[in-house]
């Protein structure tokens, strides 16, 4: 880990005060983050900033993709419960400092309804503005983005990633069954506007001070999607099974989820697209989500995919020709074929 003294810290405190002209010392850290060794820091008249210095080198690049998209949102300046990047490089980046607490929980026994509500109504307004950028930019919106297409694609990148053996990602049959299903679950309404996606937000990620959110940090993991795939609930608001939500067991927050669907029809100026996308989240998020996590991965299949009827394999058959013709590079693997045998064998 990076101490507040490490040659790491003390190159970025240089560079960054030779690139603002001031001088800045570390109040406070490491503090824990995904990626990132995170330092609160303070100029020479006591302004704070955040300091986040990556764990391994690969994980600027990646840290740099989420800040372009939190900028993408700022330029919106539809909400001001965002940080603002300050300095970003290869090495180290600076965001402002968000004051309050972050949640650890999002918890019925330690926040009452009346304070949750306060917190998803300032919420609702932050990821509002999140998903609508490219609805309200001046610049005009972005390149379309076709849900169906995107999905397919991460469907297939659990099928490969399956197929090679990756442990704990489960039987490549069930990415199949998933493709055969996948039109049931796509969006009624338009959906080929790109949307910013914030990521798995989880209660650490939501600062909060007296009874309302003051902001939410680490953007990491925020990309630009298409709209259905970015306009979901919070995680630990989303009742997904098999996400931790730190919550003690078998307390659910459908009445939030509802709370929170309500909050956002009520600023949702876009003849209630936001609305429809989110009332119809459930089935897409879930599958979304369980080729991301390895325990929403069990539940899916637990809940969707078994017993798997012969028309789920016949199904699968015919996706499975259509995979190879899309991914030429599997059409030999062992793999494949032993799938191919494996479905004969079902359907026979």
């Amino acid at each position: 880990m990076a101490s507040a003294t490490s040659p790491a810290v003390a190159s970025a405190l240089s560079d960054l005060s030779s690139a603002l002209d001031d001088a800045f010392d570390v109040v406070r850290g490491p503090i824990r983050g995904w990626y990132n060794h995170v330092y609160e820091i303070k100029s020479s008249n006591g302004e704070r900033f955040v300091l986040r210095i990556p764990k391994q080198a690969g994980f600027a690049k990646y840290a740099n993709e989420g800040l372009k998209e939190l900028k993408r949102v700022q330029e919106l300046r539809a909400t001001t419960k965002l940080p603002t990047v300050v300095r970003q490089t290869n090495k180290y980046n600076v965001l402002s400092y968000v004051p309050g607490q972050p949640l650890h929980a999002w918890d019925a026994d330690k926040l009452s309804g009346a304070h949750r509500r306060a917190i998803l109504d300032d919420l609702a307004e932050v990821m509002y503005a999140t998903w609508t950028v490219s609805l309200r930019s001046a610049k005009g919106t972005y390149e379309p983005m076709d849900y169906e297409k995107w999905l397919l694609n991460e469907i297939d990148r659990g099928l490969i990633r399956a197929l090679d053996g990756a442990s704990g990602w489960g039987d490549p049959i069930h990415y199949l069954y998933r493709r055969a299903m996948m039109e049931k679950i796509l969006p009624e309404i338009e959906h080929g506007y790109a949307s910013v996606n914030y990521g798995f937000m989880q209660p650490l990620d939501v600062v909060v001070q007296g009874n309302g959110l003051s902001g939410v940090v680490d953007w990491d993991d925020a990309r630009l999607v298409p709209g259905p795939a970015a306009i979901h609930p919070p995680l630990f608001i989303a009742g997904i099974p098999g996400w931790k939500t730190g919550a003690p067991e078998g307390m659910h927050f459908w009445k939030d989820r509802e709370y929170f669907i309500e909050a956002v029809s009520n600023i949702d100026v876009f003849g209630g697209l936001i609305t429809d996308l989110l009332t119809s989240s459930y089935d897409r998020q879930f599958l979304e989500m369980s080729l991301h996590n390895k325990l929403i991965n069990d539940e899916y299949v637990r809940r969707k995919l078994q017993p798997a009827p012969r028309a789920f394999n016949v199904a699968a058959l015919a996706q499975l020709d259509d995979f190879v013709a899309s991914h030429e590079a599997m059409r030999g693997a062992r793999s494949v074929a032993k799938l191919r045998e494996r479905l004969n064998k079902l359907v026979a």
